[in-house]
């Protein structure tokens, strides 16, 4: 790996308390990315050995957490993604949640963000192409005024204005219940919500992070932004939709196709045999390079 090629690559992020079915996505999407880019691939893991042997060849750099994992804290292990940004070995990076697959080649995304400090998407698109409109997800910050972002995919450089917002995220995130006490009066904290968490963070530090309205917009497959009325949602929604993903290079979701950044959230959204296309098809993208 040359010092140039390092300039910009993706970063993933798992730690074995997010179980096998965790880390197995992070090698999914890491195969997804290498098949339609040349840009290295880096996963963030609480333990090297978190990553199974058989895993370890769709990434280009597996590194540890460098502050260790506070999820005793947080009650979340994503509560130590702040920790990217000290563990990535790129200047600029691209963060996407393990439960996702990129399907097309993205360099547009990458000119267009490049030079910008931290970037958040302000919406994403449902598996239909229509903007999300989402029953829950950011009702807590619609209720308490606070700024709607999402943290599915991130993209940030190694800048000062960066350092300072990932080392806020620290403290803010481990005491989180306290935290969400002060910013939010309409609503009370279930869990450890990233977006909630990055949103409040935002405010506390009184800042405004660069969003490009159509750039860092990704497709968030799941029923929370299709279904208006909660009762009508499945027990186990992924059964609601009619996926097919074919040889690891085209999906349709009720026969919509999906391109670019597609986050589908749920663990066997994707199965065994699909992770064996997509290995079998980088291997083959792999034998050609070669």
């Amino acid at each position: 790996m040359t010092e140039q090629s390092k300039e910009s690559g993706y970063v993933l992020f798992a730690c074995k308390s997010n179980n096998n079915e965790q880390v197995q996505a992070a090698y999914a999407l890491a195969l997804s990315i290498k098949c339609v880019d040349t840009r290295p691939v880096a996963l963030v893991v609480d333990e090297f050995k978190t990553v199974p042997t058989k895993y370890e060849k769709a990434f280009d750099f597996i590194i540890e957490m460098p502050y260790g994992s506070s999820e005793y804290l947080t009650g979340s292990s994503i509560g130590d993604v702040w920790q990217i940004y000290y563990a990535t070995p790129f200047e600029k990076n691209l963060y996407i949640k393990n439960t996702s697959l990129l399907l097309d080649n993205i360099d547009h995304i990458w000119e267009s963000l490049s030079g910008t400090d931290l970037v958040f998407p302000t919406r994403t698109n449902n598996f239909q192409g229509y903007k999300s409109t989402y029953l829950e997800r950011n009702e807590i910050q619609q209720r308490n005024s606070l700024p709607v972002y999402y943290s599915d995919v991130i993209y940030f450089e190694k800048q000062q204005a960066t350092a300072e917002f990932f080392k806020m995220c620290d403290p803010l995130f481990k005491n989180w219940r306290a935290v969400f006490g002060q910013f939010v009066k309409k609503g009370t904290p279930e869990w450890f919500s990233l977006d909630q968490m990055i949103s409040i963070t935002i405010t506390s530090m009184g800042i405004t992070p660069v969003h490009y309205y159509n750039h860092l917009t990704y497709t968030d497959i799941g029923v929370d932004n299709i279904i208006t009325d909660d009762t009508d949602i499945p027990d186990s929604w992924i059964d609601f939709f009619n996926i097919w993903l074919y040889k690891g290079r085209v999906l349709k979701v009720n026969n919509h196709r999906q391109t670019g950044i597609v986050v589908y959230n749920h663990p066997k959204f994707i199965t065994k045999e699909n992770i064996n296309e997509l290995t079998n098809r980088y291997k083959e993208i792999q034998r050609y390079a070669n």
